[in-house]
């Protein structure tokens, strides 16, 4: 009985979701409303309600569960394209969004909400990089120095960059960001010896 009440929530989540992203689709962020989702994903409005207490909730929801789909922890035996088909579906959800629409549910969310986006995504995107890294690490293309975790937010550091700024995102931004940043940061990262981690600074006895 358990499980079968999992199976239609999950059902549900789904719809509305999907109800979410297509009413973002035809009205943008602020024609958003729970009585349009309720109505499109044929549940109710106190439905909505329970599950989340605003609209940047309800958005932020549906456009999150799409994007960490996106990440991918596959490997093709070449870092660049690894990391390009980790990176590159991500970029391609961002700009079908769009800028204008991620800036104004930035500015509806609330800290709490900011938070656990960041915390939740950053880990997807961790984990996803630090895969390709360790298969590259595996096959001598890096080296094998862990490569830190402030480092492997680098992309979706710049990505935000990019929303913020507003405006298309080129299509050569993805193979700048690799060519420019990514790839050598984390070679250079990579090849270090012994790096000092911030517990051996606080450690007298490291020298």
């Amino acid at each position: 009985m358990v499980e079968q009440k999992r199976r239609r929530d999950e059902v549900l989540t789904a719809a509305i979701r999907e109800a979410t992203r297509a009413e973002l689709d035809d009205h943008g962020y602020a024609g958003v409303t729970f009585e349009g989702v309720a109505r499109r994903a044929r549940t109710s409005k106190p439905v909505l309600y329970r599950r989340y207490r605003s609209r940047a909730h309800l958005v932020s929801d549906a456009l999150g569960s799409a994007l960490r789909s996106s990440f991918t922890t596959e490997t093709s035996g070449d870092l660049r394209a690894d990391l390009r088909r980790t990176l590159g579906p991500l970029l391609t959800q961002v700009s079908a969004v769009g800028s204008a629409t991620l800036r104004a549910l930035l500015g509806e969310a609330d800290q709490e909400l900011l938070s656990e986006v960041a915390e939740l995504n950053g880990e997807v995107a961790r984990s996803s990089i630090r895969s390709a890294l360790a298969a590259a690490a595996e096959r001598g293309e890096i080296g094998p120095t862990p490569v830190p975790d402030t480092a492997l937010l680098t992309p979706v550091a710049l990505l935000r960059f990019a929303i913020i700024k507003g405006g298309p995102i080129p299509d050569s931004y993805l193979d700048d960001v690799l060519d420019d940043v990514l790839l050598p940061l984390f070679t250079t990262l990579a090849a270090r010896a012994n790096p000092v981690t911030s517990d051996d600074a606080a450690d007298p006895s490291v020298p």
